[in-house]
């Protein structure tokens, strides 16, 4: 195991608290309740847990790897949905249709949220602006042209999971620390080509590397409203 791998650190989150989670899909053609260990039954899987549809923060997350959703889940085989905790107005479309463009579901009983927290949910307070980290988190936004607004409840603080297939338990975990804080980019992708059945493959991992290289940068053209139909290249910029 190398240097990096031993920084990863190892999940808290007990699996039990995770696999009985409902969730309900809301991008198909009808929605639907299912269960949610049932994504992972047969591969892992990697769960964006967004704080909110249209904070502009989590969109910057969600596109970081959209980007790289060919490696991801073409190359690796590792599938990506998105959690939200609430639905309002159009808010989900939007942050699907612009910038996620994959499959989002519906935690009604925040239990996803809940589990971030030890069975509580945690909140982020408006305290948070004075903090520098925040406002570090709000200047890096700015330099990626992704937008955002203040519809619906931000407070409560999301993450990232990767679960192994079937009963395995949780490969990585991350809780959102303060608004705007994502999990290292390099973390995720070394866990996700070490679960992957493809990760020792050669051209994977010269994807893998590139992927890395780029630091998952992200970064919208201009004037670019959304994320949809936009190419990202090595260094991470879209156009």
């Amino acid at each position: 195991m190398n240097k990096e791998n031993k920084e990863i650190p190892q999940p808290t989150t007990e699996y039990s608290a995770l696999e009985g989670i409902e969730l309900v899909q809301l991008n198909g053609e009808t929605e639907r309740k299912i269960k949610a260990a049932s994504l992972w039954e047969k591969n892992p899987l990697l769960i964006m847990v967004v704080r909110r549809p249209g904070c502009q923060l989590c969109r910057e997350e969600v596109v970081r790897y959209a980007q790289h959703r060919d490696l991801i889940t073409n190359k690796l085989g590792i599938p990506m949905i998105a959690v939200v905790h609430e639905r309002i107005d159009d808010e989900v479309e939007q942050f699907n249709n612009g910038f996620w463009s994959g499959d989002v579901y519906y935690d009604e009983k925040k239990e996803f949220y809940n589990a971030l927290g030890g069975g509580t949910l945690r909140w982020g307070g408006y305290l948070s602006m004075f903090k520098p980290s925040v406002w570090s988190n709000i200047n890096r936004n700015r330099q990626t042209n992704v937008n955002g607004n203040f519809k619906g409840e931000g407070r409560i603080l999301g993450g990232l999971y990767i679960l192994r297939p079937g009963n395995s338990g949780i490969a990585y975990e991350y809780r959102e620390k303060v608004w705007g804080d994502h999990a290292p980019f390099a973390h995720v992708m070394t866990v996700l080509q070490q679960l992957s059945p493809n990760g020792n493959k050669e051209d994977v991992g010269e994807a893998v590397k590139n992927a890395l290289d780029s630091e998952g940068k992200v970064r919208l053209e201009k004037g670019q409203e959304n994320y949809e139909g936009m190419v990202c290249v090595k260094d991470g910029t879209c156009q």
